[in-house]
């Protein structure tokens, strides 16, 4: 097999997410990283061009591909190399971080006087049009192992290098969440994976900012929502892939108050990511859209205090005796108080921003569930 066979492209500068490339209508691009991620990366695409005979390995193969982006010429890698040295020579240290990440740190004087290894560079991605193996579950990633299910992402071989990647064969699923957004789990409580360096467990992480680091074992990806998922486009796939593949009851209204992560960067207040900017505001204050690592949304009710910080206290006690009385009710429907949050937490300030964090989230007011009443009304009003 030529790499003539594997998803690559000149005509798009290799920017795999270009209109018209191999990933031109991804969700989401996983690029190796660190040393380790991109050794195994290499590992995985020398076993995509290897000729089998075994109809089991040809199919795993054809499925790797269609979640797989390789450039189209190889590239030297000095940091590979360094890693691949005493692997070579039989002398693997004891601790599975031999990634060098910071040059100095580790052999600062032993650059090969031979040229660096050229090895594949490449990402994988998850696109709405290419689904997993099984939707309702997610993207499986983990490693190859020959005679079992196969992965959807193939993250490294098993091979005599498993000392430095610690991946798992069911490592982690990916999967779209009911906002739209994609999530990571851990698949067991062994397989340790981590968010911009914080371990999750066997609980949903939602990757609400658009770009993240996340690794697998040793194996650290760059992590980042592609240009087509801020496409009007994908907005209505989105729409039809989370009803018609994944049975959830979802509308274009409550998705747009969580879009695909905006590219100029995000803003957090405590533990809430902001979504989708201003969506409304009154004589009090302004309102936005938050949501934690679970995929929980609130509303961020945000407020300026000048001195008179007992009309915020007021407020709050009202609030909470509202959410008593809906909890011993078990009323869903009425607001909640979740928690209060303020930039002067100390009160020395005479001029603080305060946010009210409040549940539960509609994409409707009452003001527009009875305009859209009265349109929909017609001849009968």
């Amino acid at each position: 097999m030529s790499t003539e066979d594997l998803p690559s492209s000149q005509a798009t500068n290799q920017d795999p997410t270009l209109p018209g490339a191999e990933a031109g209508e991804a969700t989401l691009i996983l690029t190796p990283e660190n040393a380790e991620a991109r050794l195994a990366f290499f590992e995985v695409v020398e076993w995509l061009h290897e000729q089998s005979d075994s109809p089991e390995t040809l199919q795993a193969q054809d499925h790797a591909r269609k979640f797989i982006w390789v450039s189209k010429n190889q590239a030297r890698d000095a940091d590979v190399t360094r890693l691949l040295r005493p692997l070579v020579a039989g002398d693997l240290s004891s601790s599975p971080m031999s990634s060098p990440q910071n040059k100095s740190s580790s052999h600062p004087a032993d650059v090969p006087p031979e040229p660096s290894l050229e090895i594949w560079k490449g990402c994988y991605f998850l696109s709405l049009s290419q689904p997993p193996r099984h939707p309702p579950r997610g993207w499986t990633a983990g490693s190859l192992r020959q005679g079992q299910n196969t992965n959807d992402l193939i993250l490294c071989l098993r091979s005599g290098n498993d000392a430095i990647y610690r991946v798992r064969h069911r490592q982690a699923i990916l999967q779209i969440h009911s906002t739209g957004l994609v999530y990571v789990q851990s698949m067991s409580d062994r397989a340790q994976s981590y968010v911009n360096g914080n371990r999750i467990s066997n609980k949903i992480h939602v990757l609400n900012e658009a770009a993240m680091a996340v690794t697998f074992g040793n194996l650290r990806y760059r992590v980042e929502y592609a240009r087509f998922s801020r496409s009007e486009v994908y907005k209505t796939r989105l729409v039809q892939y989370l009803q018609d593949i994944m049975g959830a009851q979802v509308s274009q209204s409550m998705l747009a108050l969580t879009p695909t992560p905006s590219e100029t960067g995000s803003i957090t207040v405590g533990q809430w990511t902001l979504t989708a900017g201003t969506v409304g505001s009154g004589a009090t204050g302004r309102v936005s859209i938050g949501m934690d690592p679970k995929g929980k949304l609130v509303a961020l009710k945000r407020m300026t205090l000048n001195g008179d910080r007992e009309r915020a206290q007021e407020m709050r006690r009202k609030l909470e005796t509202l959410t008593s009385l809906a909890e011993r009710q078990d009323e869903d429907r009425l607001l909640r108080f979740v928690e209060m949050i303020t930039d002067d937490a100390l009160g020395i300030n005479r001029t603080a921003d305060l946010w009210f964090v409040l549940e539960p989230v509609i994409a409707d007011t009452l003001y527009s569930i009875s305009a859209k009443a009265l349109l929909g009304a017609g001849d009968e009003r």
